[in-house]
């Protein structure tokens, strides 16, 4: 019970987004996730057992019950008092029940009808009333507590002994923030944070002073808190600095002595109301010859409307760039969505796995100052891609913003400016090519003009075909003006290119209508699994590369980039790439596909589709097989008059069922056998 608490103080406080690599877990696992749920079958058996009058049920989830008669509906850290013959009306239901035991005092006056209530120091529980119900919020508090105006219950959740006992587990850092996002470590509930400076020269961090959240930030003031920076070293202390803050993010940045060996950042002050933390602090030696790493995603642009693939937007900054740059003429990603697109390049995952080990993660334990300025949206940090970085950065409504890729210029030229003394490894993001194409003084969004995804199947007379391919051209054009033309001029005059790699790539293309469908995630044509990979970069020769590659294995060339070394769970290039549609998950719906591209073919495996979403209804064969040297456009279907559909379907099934099954597909013995044989698996 105490850990679980710890882990709900955790995501109620921490309302950002997730931990480094430093704990386990990304955005996606944050929040009521974090807890060990109760599945309902073992909570009814918990509630028969009557945890005695005064009790609380604290939902960890969205839980309907009955009780005394009334059904009540509760969000996550919503609760009611205990009533004998409670019954549960929804599945599954993850809940805690804080039985009285634990409860210090509770209703107006606590007890003795006193004013105030000493407590020592720990992490507390508080629920204060709302109507019939709870709104419960947890606190690291010690001193005299003054009693709120409505009926509360206050439990001990964990005193200072329980809580150095699981800090080492719990307390690694966390992310904090909203638009600008930062690796943290809070003070909770110590008073001070001690960091080793590795024989490093200069240290950089944000100290961080947050009123906690509704409602208890409403009833209490947050005067902030004093802090205060020391170096320490044999027999030496020396502060680098002390001063007040009151709320908001500050950025500090010290000298270190020669003597010290670390650095100490102390907080004075427990008034209820605040939070402290301290940015996950960055040590390094300054020199003007740190590497520059830029990872570049144009969001949305395909292959082949790039003028280097034989395409029609005009890009003379690309065309130039190529030419100095390693073009890999066969890239995949094996979804055609953003998120997923991302989290291959980012994580070395396909959609059925769990996000194991993030590149930035590496490239920071390799001394790099990790920074992301993205589009947000499917990359947003609370989706799991902040980890990692120390600051992730978003701009809200970018897909909407026709300065997108310039904006994006501007941030990361401010940043590089600011930072060039450190080794960098900055992930820029841009959706200035997705829909709706904003480009020439227009718009145009072809889910609209087809009536949303139901419609997705459906033409659109061929005059407006190609003006949404021309706007979309455009799109792409801007980001080369805008961004890449811009960013290449100024690494260049800045004295920054001998030092600078740039990996350029896309997530997924974008189709209009060549296979009868629009958009993206919606097929496994080339339009939409064949993206853009350019290298420029002193550790690899001009030229180009014709084998297949797919964004699983992009971590390859960066950690070539930076000399370090990846982790074993990351999937190694191999002599074809899987291709899959996105897992439907409403209101976003998607044909279910499978596919491979192995040598000149590509197979194209239909396993399912929706028929009461999409109008019209697209018929499609069971299978599609391409030869793709002699057919690029995939006109000519070769399925049952080649071998080659047969062998690759060999490879491909294998991968079909951890696709259609998800994480909980558990492959027999002889199954294991033949993903050994197959390669993929060790």
């Amino acid at each position: 019970m105490k850990k679980l608490l710890v882990l709900i103080s955790l995501a109620v406080l921490f309302w950002g987004c997730g931990r480094t690599p430093m704990g386990t877990w990304g955005r996606s696992e944050v929040g009521w996730k974090f807890l060990e749920w109760t599945g309902k079958e073992r909570l009814i058996k918990h509630l028969s057992a009557s945890p005695g009058e005064g009790a609380y049920f604290l939902a960890l989830q969205p839980c309907s019950l009955e009780r005394e008669g009334k059904t009540v509906k509760l969000l996550p850290g919503e609760g009611v008092k205990w009533a004998k013959g409670m019954k549960l009306r929804s599945s599954p239901c993850r809940a805690a029940v804080i039985p009285s035991g634990s409860i210090i005092f509770q209703g107006k006056g606590g007890k003795g009808n006193r004013e105030f209530v000493i407590l020592s120091e720990g992490i507390y529980l508080l629920g204060q009333e709302d109507g019939e119900r709870f709104k419960f919020s947890l606190f690291p508090f010690r001193g005299k507590f003054p009693i709120p105006p409505k009926n509360i219950v206050l439990a001990q959740v964990l005193d200072y002994r329980g809580w150095e006992k699981v800090r080492e587990e719990f307390s690694t850092v966390t992310y904090l923030g909203n638009r600008r996002v930062f690796q943290v470590i809070p003070f909770f509930p110590q008073d001070f944070l001690s960091f080793f400076t590795g024989d490093r020269r200069r240290v950089e961090f944000y100290t961080a002073v947050m009123t906690v959240p509704p409602p208890l930030g409403l009833i209490f003031p947050a005067p902030g808190f004093k802090f205060k920076i020391t170096a320490i070293g044999p027999g030496k202390r020396e502060v680098l600095g002390e001063f007040f803050q009151k709320k908001g993010f500050v950025l500090r940045r010290y000298d270190v002595p020669p003597w010290a060996t670390r650095i100490e950042v102390k907080r004075e002050g427990r008034e209820f109301g605040n939070l402290a933390f301290v940015s996950n602090p960055y040590f390094y030696d300054p020199s003007p010859r740190a590497p520059v790493v830029l990872l570049v995603s144009m969001d949305t642009v395909r292959a082949r409307s790039l003028s280097i693939f034989g395409g029609k937007a005009r890009t003379p900054a690309l065309d130039s760039l190529a030419k100095e740059s390693l073009v890999f003429r066969r890239a995949y990603t094996p979804v055609p969505w953003t998120y997923d697109g991302h989290m291959a390049a980012l994580f070395s995952k396909y959609p059925w796995e769990k996000p194991v080990r993030a590149l930035a993660e590496v490239l920071q334990a390799r001394g790099f100052y990790t920074a992301a300025f993205t589009g947000g949206g499917l990359v947003s940090p609370n989706m799991g891609f902040a980890r990692g970085f120390l600051l992730y950065a978003v701009r809200p409504y970018d897909v909407f913003d026709r300065r997108s890729s310039q904006r994006l210029f501007d941030q990361a030229r401010d940043f590089i400016e600011k930072n060039r003394d450190k080794p960098l490894f900055l992930f820029l993001h841009t959706y200035q090519a997705h829909s709706p194409y904003l480009a020439r003084g227009r718009r145009f969004d072809p889910m609209s003009a087809v009536g949303g995804i139901p419609g997705v199947f459906k033409p659109l007379p061929d005059r407006d075909r190609e003006m949404a391919r021309s706007l979309y051209e455009s799109e792409i054009s801007i980001i080369d003006r805008d961004l890449l033309g811009p960013l290449v001029k100024f690494l260049r005059e800045e004295g920054l290119w001998g030092r600078s790699h740039l990996v350029i790539f896309a997530d997924h293309g974008e189709q209009f209508y060549e296979h009868g469908n629009w958009e993206h995630g919606y097929s496994l044509y080339e339009e939409e699994v064949h993206v853009p990979l350019v290298v420029r970069s002193p550790k690899f020769n001009p030229g180009e590369d014709s084998r297949l590659i797919s964004l699983v294995s992009l971590w390859e060339i960066v950690v070539k980039i930076c000399g370090c070394q990846g982790d074993k769970t990351w999937k190694p290039r191999r002599d074809f790439v899987l291709l899959f549609t996105p897992k439907s998950s409403p209101p976003l719906y998607f044909p279910r596909k499978a596919g491979i591209v192995k040598g000149e073919y590509k197979l194209i495996h239909n396993l399912s589709l929706d028929r009461s979403i999409f109008k019209p209804v697209p018929r499609l064969p069971m299978a599609e097989l391409y030869r793709l040297s002699r057919d690029p456009g995939e006109k000519k279907n070769l399925y049952g008059s080649s071998r080659e559909g047969i062998s690759l379907f060999r490879l491909l099934s294998p991968m079909e069922k951890f696709y259609i099954k998800g994480p909980e597909y558990r492959p027999s013995r002889e199954e294991l056998r033949k993903l050994r044989t197959l390669g993929y698996a060790k």
